[in-house]
């Protein structure tokens, strides 16, 4: 029995219910951190806090301590809006117009699974 479950945000139908597809345990923490982490502050209603706001560290030079620090705020996210999972590492790494960054995670309850999070931003203009 799955322990959690999220909305599949691509609202993919299942073929015989029509209803829209759920995912379940791992990959609904992935979703949901993925979706807290490329939010930006102040874009969902009533949560003024929620989001990790990675749009505005697009043209900026990133070092280790930049990125330790970004680390510890995203954990307080985390804490906060998904308790479910912690940060262990953060890899970020940037090129011309695009920033890659690499989330090393694990689940609060069961530390020993393990899991990454590849997470893409760019210019679109």
């Amino acid at each position: 029995m799955p322990r959690y479950s999220d909305l599949n945000l691509n609202f993919i139908k299942h073929p015989n219910t029509r209803d829209v597809l759920k995912r379940y345990d791992l990959d609904a923490v992935k979703n949901a951190v993925r979706n807290l982490v490329k939010c930006n502050r102040g874009e969902k209603l009533f949560k003024p806090n929620f989001g990790g706001s990675i749009r505005g560290l697009l043209f900026e030079n990133i070092s280790n301590t930049d990125s330790e620090l970004l680390k510890r705020k995203w954990n307080e996210l985390l804490l906060m809006y998904e308790p479910r999972a912690i940060i262990d590492r953060l890899d970020i790494t940037t090129e011309n117009n695009e920033m890659y960054i690499l989330l090393y995670l694990s689940l609060k309850e069961t530390p020993e699974v393990q899991f990454t999070l590849p997470i893409a931003v760019e210019r679109v203009r």
